[in-house]
Order: structure tokens, then sequence, then C-alpha cells
């Protein structure tokens, strides 16, 4: 049997055994796992996890291991399994809404049935970054635990009471010596005693303490006397129309510490940590080459270009030329184009090298418009210039081969 009949199977319609193994499940998921098997597998939507969309990652079952991994379908009948099967639930819905859309879903199923791929292998390449391929769930208590009713000295009410800290269902199985754990798990899950916990948090973004004045502090600028170095942090920040860095207002007024923490006590200002992007740009600026005038070879190129992109149709244009006869300008201006009709870009190089000076151009040209994705970007970049393409903060992706996926929408 060929791996794409052996997928359909495993995906196949709802039948007559639809009553077997149901459990009480009301929804069920197509799930493709980062395994080398070319299907995907079903389980079952608990009612606690209703929240959930084709295109979300969830925590499941498989096997010995509890793995993350993608959605790709979602039911409300139960489809034709093997006689016997017991299905096993959705662990926890990871996102609230989905990290992949329609196109890339459909995108990744095309894939994996074109090139004969496993669709979970398929789907790494597709889901963010920071999604984790092995085992890296704990367990950990919920605020209703105190509310649970087990039988004392039972197995779940053992789980229950080891649960001090986070914890991985091996390492609750070591401690209480027993192979019957996942299985109270399960059940505790279910009951919304225990919770899922991510981890590794290493590709999380960071956080910075920034500072906003209040109206309380405008007032004291104005009426009170106040310290020197009191007066020029508040001054500073009146001055801004948005929360500014404590790192920055230090570095401005050369404060080694900072009178921050008191004016907060006092709600002269309000300190909060906010996520901030990790950017690979500093490190990739070109020079801005001024305006270029174009050729009319140039001209007549762009114009078939243009032609092309407004008529919303595939069309393969092959633009030939030797080193340095100015097809990169080409280029830029046809991304121009589409960003005008409200339609994104893609621009792909050959290789990771060529990437950095394509990259200042367009950054030059478009501004944080520009996204750049390849595999010698540190894990934390990727992951931030992955999310601001799938928010559309970034409209215009350039990369080698891993850029090719990118969750870009709407391109040309």
């Amino acid at each position: 049997m060929s791996a794409a009949k052996a997928r359909t199977r495993a995906s196949s319609s709802p039948g007559r055994d639809a009553q077997e193994g149901r459990s009480g499940f009301e929804r069920f998921a197509q799930v493709a796992l980062p395994v080398p098997l070319f299907q995907t597998f079903t389980y079952g939507v608990p009612r606690s996890e209703q929240d959930i969309y084709p295109g979300c990652r969830v925590w499941v079952r498989f096997g010995k291991r509890v793995l993350m991994w993608c959605v790709v379908e979602l039911w409300d009948r139960l489809p034709k399994l093997p006689l016997g099967t017991k299905l096993q639930p959705v662990l926890e819905v990871r996102d609230k809404e989905p990290v992949l859309g329609p196109t890339h879903l459909a995108l990744g199923q095309w894939i994996a049935d074109y090139y004969v791929a496993p669709p979970g292998e398929v789907f790494h390449a597709l889901l963010p970054p920071e999604t984790p391929r092995a085992e890296t769930v704990r367990y950990a208590r919920t605020e209703k635990a105190t509310e649970a009713r087990l039988r004392a000295g039972s197995l779940r009410a053992r789980v229950l009471e080891a649960l001090t800290r986070p914890m991985t269902a091996y390492a609750l199985s070591r401690q209480l010596e027993s192979k019957q754990v996942s299985r109270a798990l399960r059940f505790l899950v279910d009951e919304g005693y225990v919770r899922t916990v991510e981890g590794s948090r290493s590709a999380s973004r960071p956080k910075i303490l920034v500072a906003t004045i209040t109206e309380a502090g405008k007032r004291a600028l104005e009426s009170e006397k106040l310290r020197p170095n009191t007066a020029r942090v508040l001054t500073l920040l009146a001055t801004a129309t948005d929360a500014v860095p404590v790192r920055t207002v230090r570095q401005e007024l050369a404060l080694k510490k900072g009178p921050f923490e008191g004016l907060a006590k006092r709600g002269h200002i309000e300190l909060t940590r906010v996520a901030v992007y990790r950017s690979p740009w500093p490190r990739l600026a070109a020079p801005d080459e001024g305006e270029v005038v174009l050729t009319p070879d140039q001209e007549g190129v762009l114009s078939g270009i243009q032609t092309a992109l407004a008529s919303r149709e595939f069309h393969p244009i092959v633009l030939y030329g030797v080193t340095g006869s100015g097809k990169t300008e080409v280029y830029l201006r046809a991304v121009d184009t589409a960003l005008e009709s409200g339609r994104s870009a893609l621009l792909l190089v050959p290789e990771i090298a060529l990437t950095p000076r394509m990259a200042g151009l367009l950054r030059n040209r478009f501004g944080e418009k520009v996204a750049i994705l390849h595999s010698s970007l540190g894990v934390g970049e990727r992951r931030d210039e992955w999310w601001r393409v799938r928010r559309q903060e970034a409209r215009v992706v350039v990369g080698a081969r891993a850029a090719a996926l990118a969750p870009v929408e709407r391109v040309g």
C-alpha cells in the first residue's frame, strides 16, 4: 500500500463503527505527530478542551511519550477505527488561536501526499520554531486540586500528593514506583486537578522593564519640589509618547540605579515588564544606495511583472541578466507593487550567505515590514521573526529554503 493511501485510510470519514471507542467524546481531532509514519492519528477532545481549531498545537500521549504537534482536522463524529480501539484524549490545547491557517494546513497535506512524506515531519517545517519534538511536558497541580475527593492511598491520590512541584510522568513513575502513573495523570488532567506545563522555556520572548509617567507624576513635576534625579527622570518620561525602557532612561541620564522603585511606590510612574522581539537586523545593515533611475529595459520588464501581478493569476517569469545588470532593483519595485495592492511578498535567495545584503536592501526600502528567516539565526530570533510574519506585522519575507514555508498570507 502506498504512503498516500495509508494516510487516507487512517484519516477516513465517519463510518458505521462510529460508536466503538467513543468514550463520551463529542469531537475528534486528527493530529499529525512528529513520528516517521505515513498517517495522522485520532484523539478525543475532552469537554474541558473545546476551544480547539485546526492549526492549533496540542499535547497528546503517544505510547509512553507525551508530544505536542498539530491538529489538521476536527470532526463531530468518530471516524472509522479498528474494532477494540480505545481513544486517547487530547491532554491540553497549547494555542488559543491557530498557529497555521487553512492555506498552510492545505500546503502541508499536499506536500505530504505529493512527496510521499510523513505528515508529522512535514508540519515540523511549518510550525513555529519553538515547537518541541520530544517530551518536554511536566505536570502541576491546579487550584481545583484542593477540591479533589480521592480514595486515600489510591494511585491518583498519591500522584496528586507527589506534585509539590512540576514533574514529568517519568519522574513520577520513578518516585511512586508505579507503571500506571500515566493513566492516573490522564484522569487528573481530565478532571481539572492537574495541568500540563511546558518544560522548556528557552525560546520564550525576553521581557524588559519599562516606565510610564502617571497623572500624579505630571502634577508632582509641575508643583512639587523634587530631587534633581527624580525631576530629570519624570521630565524625560513626560516628553515620551510611549513607555520607555528603564535601561534607556538610565543610559540617557547617566544614572547607575535611579529612583524608579520609589517613584512607583508614590504612584508617580508605572513599572511594567513587556516582551520584546529579538531582532537580527542590527548586524544586517546595508548601505543606502539612494534613488535609482530605471533603464528602459528595466522599465519594460517591471511593466510586465506589474501586469502579471494585477491579473491575480499565476505567471512564471524568468528574469535574465548578468551580475550587476539591475535585476535586484526590479525585484524591489515588484515587491513595492505587491505591498501597495495589499498583498505580501516572499523573496528566496539561493544560499544563506546571500541573505544579509538582500535583507539589508529590503530593510532600507520597506523598514519594519521586512522579516528574515533562515537556519543560521538563533532559535529566539527565528521564533520572533516567524511570529512577526504570522501576525502580519511583517509582510515581506526574505531568506533561503526555510523561508519558503513561512506563514506569509496573500503572497503576490
